[in-house]
């Protein structure tokens, strides 16, 4: 069945230049059969593409969860495939910690003892935690590119392969902007509050714009300068949400362990949906902001401000420790 989706998709490579053989073998690589494809190349019909005007205001919290409702809706398999896989991930790492309890009380002299049982139900441990690590950080950046594509047909394969590309990048965003808001933290807390604010449109910067490093985490300050608490009461407004449904599920005590199941589930779909209401909010900054909007803020002190948060880890970890012993 030929889709707006994929007519839309097929529209936007002809712009930028692809020509169709490409276009075949990508579309080929995504399922899509040769009939559908001869078709959509024959009967795709530019049309101007919908953009976001320059300037305005945000929405309000309630306008963009009906659009990240409507988008989730209208990419569920997707989305929710991509979803589903932090989920299966944590299946080996139950199974794990059950193999461990029963191996505790099959050999405990082998556990309580330093032997070769507990050093290699360690190594197994830190090897899947890192794999599950791995994992639901590709999905974070493979969901983030079906919601940056989402006119484009790519399925969830697709999604995958492109976030693989920017892995390392997304990774380096993580580490560096959480050693500035620890940082921040460090120095009397409010300029920690205020850089998490700031930085957190460096992801969103990265795969829609292709901006990496210090210039991500820069540029998403820019954007978020002037309407730091517009988006912050935006922000606040998913956690309330949250809450409200974590409350709701304890006053009808269902037992920890179907309200964990439950909760499981409710998640399944939320992650998408306020994944999608974030990246709409990284969307109206730029189209309110200018995407050519040049920092101006020097990087160096916030470099500094990294290092001061690198340095604070192990302090902190040593003091938490010694106050335990």
């Amino acid at each position: 069945m030929i889709t707006q989706e994929l007519l839309d998709y097929i529209r936007h490579q002809k712009q930028t230049g692809t020509n169709d053989e490409e276009i075949r073998n990508a579309l080929r690589a995504n399922g899509w059969t040769e009939e559908h494809i001869q078709e959509a190349l024959g009967g795709s019909v530019p049309r101007p593409q919908e953009t976001i005007p320059l300037g305005g205001k945000l929405p309000g919290p309630i306008a963009l969860l009906k659009e990240s409702v409507h988008i989730f809706k209208s990419r569920l398999r997707t989305m929710l495939g991509i979803s589903i896989v932090p989920f299966i991930i944590f299946l080996p790492v139950v199974a794990v910690i059950g193999i461990s309890k029963t191996f505790g009380l099959l050999m405990p002299q082998l556990v309580t003892g330093f032997g070769v049982g507990l050093v290699i139900l360690v190594i197994l441990g830190i090897l899947i935690f890192l794999c599950a690590l791995l994992l639901w950080t590709w999905a974070q950046v493979a969901l983030l590119y079906a919601i940056k594509d989402r006119n484009e047909p790519i399925g969830f394969k697709e999604s995958f392969r492109r976030g693989w590309k920017v892995l390392r990048a997304w990774w380096w965003l993580a580490i560096v902007s959480g050693f500035m808001v620890i940082g921040g933290l460090f120095l009397f807390v409010v300029p920690g509050i205020l850089f998490a604010g700031w930085f957190c449109l460096a992801a969103y910067i990265l795969v829609a714009e292709n901006i990496r490093g210090m210039d991500a985490l820069m540029k998403s300050r820019e954007y978020v300068r002037g309407m730091w608490w517009s988006v912050a009461w935006r922000m606040l407004c998913l956690v309330i949400i949250w809450i409200l449904i974590s409350v709701l599920l304890s006053i009808f005590q269902l037992g920890s362990e179907a309200s964990n199941t439950i909760q499981s589930i409710i998640d399944l779909f939320l992650t998408p949906i306020f994944t999608i209401y974030l990246f709409l909010i990284y969307e109206r900054l730029r189209a309110i902001k200018g995407e050519n909007i040049q920092p101006q803020s020097k990087k160096g002190r916030f470099i500094a401000v990294a290092i001061i948060g690198a340095i604070a880890i192990p302090i902190l970890i040593t003091l938490a420790l010694s106050q335990q012993g």
